[in-house]
């Protein structure tokens, strides 16, 4: 991610120094009262989702999305306003998501994950530069690729015990096959190419950004 967003999109990121770059642990569907495991458990469920992205590719999907914060994701579920929830497990142990989303929906792990954010830990440029080098250097020795991969391990590493919390609760889990997935993408491919227009009109190359992705995630 980082040598992706340094190389590719600087013009997003002016006005602040990125120190490094990461993603969370990955989202999966929790749901409360009936398991996804098809495209066609998505019809007409309603799922939190959290961004315009992943917005979008749960509409692909048949879904309904409901855009929520985080917090009140536990309350929707609990009262029937929302069928499940798109959610890392990093975060499920403070939510006491186990507890009242029983069904737990996960991808193969050669179909990667069913969507993901990225985070930008970032400073102000004026400040970095008003320190003297010796500072400078800390900061320098902390920012950079090897830096996002150490906050990447972290966070990787974080969802961990929540999934193992919902499995020691007896909660239900499924693995979708990844012939299954290639349906969902298949379904979302839309999206895809929703994205390589807009970023395209925007002055990137938006295929090649894409096809970049793809090649630094294999």
């Amino acid at each position: 991610m980082w040598h992706y967003a340094t190389k590719n999109a600087m013009q997003e990121f002016k006005g602040v120094k990125p120190i490094l770059f990461h993603l969370h642990d990955g989202n999966l569907l929790h749901t409360a009262r009936k398991q996804i495991k098809s495209l066609e458990d998505f019809r007409g469920a309603k799922v939190r989702a959290a961004t315009r992205q992943s917005t979008k590719m749960l509409t692909a999907l048949e879904a309904t999305p409901v855009p929520m914060p985080l917090p009140q994701t536990p309350e929707s579920l609990a009262k029937g306003v929302i069928d499940g929830a798109l959610i890392p497990w990093e975060v499920s142990p403070a939510l006491k998501l186990e507890e009242i989303a029983q069904f737990h929906t996960e991808l193969d792990p050669s179909s990667g994950q069913i969507s993901n954010s990225v985070f930008i830990f970032a400073m102000n440029p004026a400040k970095y530069n008003s320190l003297p080098p010796d500072l400078k250097k800390v900061i320098d020795a902390n920012s950079g690729p090897e830096a996002s991969a150490w906050v990447g391990r972290v966070f990787a590493e974080s969802g961990l015990p929540g999934r193992k919390i919902a499995a020691d609760r007896k909660n239900i889990f499924y693995t979708v096959p990844a012939a299954e997935v290639q349906r969902w993408q298949a379904a979302s491919e839309g999206v895809v190419a929703e994205w390589v227009k807009d970023v395209t009109a925007k002055g990137y190359d938006g295929k090649k950004l894409l096809e970049e992705a793809k090649a630094l995630m294999k």
